[in-house]
Protein backbone atom coordinates (compact mmCIF):
# COMPACT_ATOMS: atom_id res chain seq x y z
CA UNK A 1 0.00 0.00 0.00
CA UNK A 2 1.47 3.62 -0.63
CA UNK A 3 0.81 6.25 1.77
CA UNK A 4 0.80 9.70 -0.02
CA UNK A 5 1.98 12.48 2.57
CA UNK A 6 0.10 15.82 1.78
CA UNK A 7 1.39 18.84 3.40
CA UNK A 8 -0.93 20.78 4.54
CA UNK A 9 0.25 24.11 6.97
CA UNK A 10 -3.12 24.75 8.16
CA UNK A 11 -3.63 21.36 9.37
CA UNK A 12 -2.62 21.02 13.30
CA UNK A 13 -2.74 18.27 15.36
CA UNK A 14 -6.10 18.57 16.96
CA UNK A 15 -7.57 18.32 13.28
CA UNK A 16 -5.50 15.59 12.07
CA UNK A 17 -6.57 13.98 15.17
CA UNK A 18 -10.51 13.73 14.45
CA UNK A 19 -9.81 12.80 10.81
CA UNK A 20 -8.04 9.76 11.77
CA UNK A 21 -11.04 9.10 14.03
CA UNK A 22 -13.76 9.99 11.77
CA UNK A 23 -11.47 7.32 9.67
CA UNK A 24 -11.45 4.86 12.30
CA UNK A 25 -15.19 5.00 12.14
CA UNK A 26 -15.18 4.35 8.80
CA UNK A 27 -13.20 1.42 8.96
CA UNK A 28 -15.60 -0.29 11.93
CA UNK A 29 -18.33 0.33 10.06
CA UNK A 30 -16.64 -1.39 6.43
CA UNK A 31 -16.79 -5.08 5.81
CA UNK A 32 -14.27 -7.64 5.47
CA UNK A 33 -13.85 -7.72 2.08
CA UNK A 34 -13.90 -4.24 1.59
CA UNK A 35 -11.28 -4.33 4.01
CA UNK A 36 -9.15 -6.76 2.65
CA UNK A 37 -9.20 -5.00 -0.98
CA UNK A 38 -8.01 -1.67 0.73
CA UNK A 39 -5.58 -3.91 2.14
CA UNK A 40 -4.35 -6.06 -0.56
CA UNK A 41 -3.94 -2.20 -3.13
CA UNK A 42 -7.65 -3.50 -5.05
CA UNK A 43 -9.27 -1.10 -3.56
CA UNK A 44 -9.06 2.74 -2.80
CA UNK A 45 -9.75 4.81 -0.22
CA UNK A 46 -10.92 8.78 -1.08
CA UNK A 47 -12.29 11.64 0.58
CA UNK A 48 -15.16 13.77 -0.62
CA UNK A 49 -16.61 16.53 0.75
CA UNK A 50 -20.11 16.43 1.21
CA UNK A 51 -22.02 19.99 1.33
CA UNK A 52 -25.39 19.77 3.28
CA UNK A 53 -28.47 21.62 2.71
CA UNK A 54 -29.32 23.99 5.27
CA UNK A 55 -32.14 23.11 7.39
CA UNK A 56 -35.12 24.99 7.46
CA UNK A 57 -36.54 26.21 10.26
CA UNK A 58 -40.34 26.86 10.59
CA UNK A 59 -41.21 30.43 12.21
CA UNK A 60 -44.63 29.32 12.92
CA UNK A 61 -43.39 26.42 15.42
CA UNK A 62 -41.64 28.99 17.44
CA UNK A 63 -43.66 30.24 20.37
CA UNK A 64 -43.42 34.02 20.82
CA UNK A 65 -42.90 35.57 24.46
CA UNK A 66 -45.83 35.97 26.21
CA UNK A 67 -47.35 39.07 26.24
CA UNK A 68 -49.75 41.26 28.56
CA UNK A 69 -52.85 39.98 27.30
CA UNK A 70 -51.67 36.60 27.95
CA UNK A 71 -51.83 37.31 31.51
CA UNK A 72 -55.20 39.28 31.83
CA UNK A 73 -56.93 36.68 29.86
CA UNK A 74 -55.62 34.42 32.04
CA UNK A 75 -56.92 36.37 35.10
CA UNK A 76 -60.13 37.02 33.53
CA UNK A 77 -60.99 33.33 32.98
CA UNK A 78 -59.77 32.63 36.51
CA UNK A 79 -62.38 34.87 37.92
CA UNK A 80 -65.68 33.24 35.38
CA UNK A 81 -68.07 31.19 37.50
CA UNK A 82 -69.12 29.60 34.47
CA UNK A 83 -67.94 27.68 31.79
CA UNK A 84 -69.76 29.24 29.13
CA UNK A 85 -68.30 32.68 29.89
CA UNK A 86 -64.83 31.19 30.06
CA UNK A 87 -65.55 29.80 25.97
CA UNK A 88 -67.15 33.25 24.74
CA UNK A 89 -64.01 34.98 26.03
CA UNK A 90 -61.84 32.81 24.55
CA UNK A 91 -64.11 32.66 21.54
CA UNK A 92 -63.76 36.53 21.20
CA UNK A 93 -60.18 36.46 22.22
CA UNK A 94 -57.98 34.21 20.03
CA UNK A 95 -59.52 33.66 16.38
CA UNK A 96 -56.51 31.16 14.87
CA UNK A 97 -55.52 28.07 16.03
CA UNK A 98 -51.81 29.24 16.42
CA UNK A 99 -52.99 32.14 18.89
CA UNK A 100 -55.02 29.65 21.62
CA UNK A 101 -51.62 27.39 21.10
CA UNK A 102 -49.74 30.04 22.38
CA UNK A 103 -52.22 30.86 24.94
CA UNK A 104 -52.35 26.83 25.79
CA UNK A 105 -48.35 26.72 26.12
CA UNK A 106 -48.33 29.75 28.10
CA UNK A 107 -50.91 28.18 30.69
CA UNK A 108 -48.61 25.12 30.70
CA UNK A 109 -50.99 22.85 28.71
CA UNK A 110 -49.96 20.10 26.75
CA UNK A 111 -50.87 20.73 23.49
CA UNK A 112 -50.76 18.48 20.23
CA UNK A 113 -50.10 19.09 16.41
CA UNK A 114 -53.70 17.15 15.77
CA UNK A 115 -55.94 19.47 18.91
CA UNK A 116 -58.54 21.60 17.23
CA UNK A 117 -59.63 25.06 18.58
CA UNK A 118 -62.53 23.16 20.12
CA UNK A 119 -59.68 20.73 21.84
CA UNK A 120 -57.66 23.88 23.23
CA UNK A 121 -60.43 25.77 24.55
CA UNK A 122 -61.82 22.45 26.41
CA UNK A 123 -58.22 22.23 27.71
CA UNK A 124 -58.27 25.70 28.66
CA UNK A 125 -61.47 25.88 30.24
CA UNK A 126 -60.80 23.09 32.01
CA UNK A 127 -57.82 24.07 33.64
CA UNK A 128 -58.30 27.49 34.51
CA UNK A 129 -62.55 27.42 35.76
CA UNK A 130 -63.85 24.13 35.23
CA UNK A 131 -60.95 22.15 38.13
CA UNK A 132 -61.78 25.66 40.46
CA UNK A 133 -65.61 24.70 39.96
CA UNK A 134 -65.69 21.45 40.91
CA UNK A 135 -63.15 22.08 43.62
CA UNK A 136 -65.19 24.51 45.69
CA UNK A 137 -68.47 22.27 44.98
CA UNK A 138 -66.11 19.20 46.71
CA UNK A 139 -65.55 21.54 49.81
CA UNK A 140 -69.11 22.76 49.96
CA UNK A 141 -68.71 26.16 48.90
CA UNK A 142 -71.71 28.07 47.33
CA UNK A 143 -71.01 28.71 43.56
CA UNK A 144 -72.75 32.36 42.59
CA UNK A 145 -74.18 32.16 39.51
CA UNK A 146 -73.79 35.73 37.33
CA UNK A 147 -75.03 36.82 33.85
CA UNK A 148 -72.06 37.79 32.13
Amino acid sequence: MTVKRIKNPSLNSEQLGKILKKLAELVEKSSADEIESLLSERGELRIYRVRSKPRLIKTNRLEPPPDESFTETAKKLHSFQTREAGKRLLGDTFSTKQSIENFARFLDLPVHRRDTIAILTEKIIESEIGSRLRSEAVQGKSVQISQE
